[in-house]
Parts: C-alpha cells; structure tokens; sequence
C-alpha cells in the first residue's frame, strides 16, 4: 500500500523539474553545444567463447589458437571489437594470484587482447577491454551441472568504428 500522497508528491517534483529545464536561463554553456551520439550498432560475436581454468588467466594452447582464428576473420576491418570477461562472483577457495574476482576477470580479458594484438596482428586501436557485471551472468550458458559458465571472455565485432566517435569528440578524423 502506497503512503497517502505520494502520486501528490511525486507529481509536484516534475513539475518543479520541468519548470527548471525551462527556465529562461538554463545554464553555463559548454565549449560544444551540439551533443552526438554515438550509436554502436549490432553486436555480433565472433568464433566461440575462450574457456579459462577456474582461478586463472592463463591462455592453453586451444584458446590460443581459437583466439588467432578469431583475429584471422577480424584482420583489416576497421570495427570496434570488444574483449568481454564475465566476472566470477567468487575466488577459488584453492587461493589465487589475484585480489579479486575483477581483478581476475579484467587479467583474463588482457590476455585475450594481448593475442589479438601481438600475434593476430590486429590493430590496438579498434580494441576495447570490458568485464560483463555480475548480473550478467544470469544470462551466460550453463555447464552440465547448472552452474553459469563463468570462466570465459567473448570477443565481439561492434558496428561502430574509431572514427564514428571521433568525430563525436569534435576532433576530425
């Protein structure tokens, strides 16, 4: 049951917001005063996600060499590829070299990159490191046991390129 009032409130708030983004004087201007968005696109993930051994981030020799099939595909395209790790929502109990599960997901997501770059000779420029949030995981595949498969990083080909936004900076390409 909502306390008495509230929808009142909450109206009134608003209306007071609305009146303050309307005023005659809305502000300081900035050095730009155009805003563009830089829209990414589809996301399409390329070859089949790099498998990690729980606690580490050590690339096997499999990874590696799914990592350089990937990189194949990638080479000379000027799209954004994103290097995703999905975070661990806990450290083995077995003990770890890294501090955290954040600290072992980005390490992970390094490792991928390093490949792509020294030996898949992809361009450092188009790379973008990211770890998925632990919410992510909801979504991740599941192993035969029902756990989410955590221990892995996905690359990703975005529909965007370095340059959509430098221009959006107001630097010209």
């Amino acid at each position: 049951v909502e306390a008495p009032g509230k929808a009142v409130t909450e109206n009134r708030k608003a209306s007071i917001s609305r009146a303050r983004a309307n005023a005659a004087q809305p502000g300081r201007p900035g050095q730009r005063t155009r805003v563009t968005e830089v829209r990414e696109g589809n996301k399409l993930i390329i070859g089949a996600p790099v498998l990690f051994e729980s606690g580490t981030a050590t690339l096997t020799d499999e990874a590696r060499e799914a990592i350089l099939d990937v990189a194949a595909a990638l080479r000379g395209k000027l799209h954004i590829v994103e290097v995703k790790a999905f975070e661990p929502p806990a450290l083995p109990a077995s003990g770890s070299p890294f501090p955290s599960p954040l600290e072992l997901a980005f390490a992970r997501s390094k490792a991928v990159s390093d490949v792509l770059i020294r030996e898949g000779q992809i361009h450092k420029e188009i790379l973008r490191q990211s770890v998925a949030a632990p919410i992510e995981a909801q979504t991740l595949p599941r192993t035969a046991s029902g756990e989410p498969m955590f221990d892995r990083v996905v690359i990703a080909n975005l529909e965007a390129s370095t340059t959509d936004y430098l221009g959006a900076a107001g630097e010209s390409p």
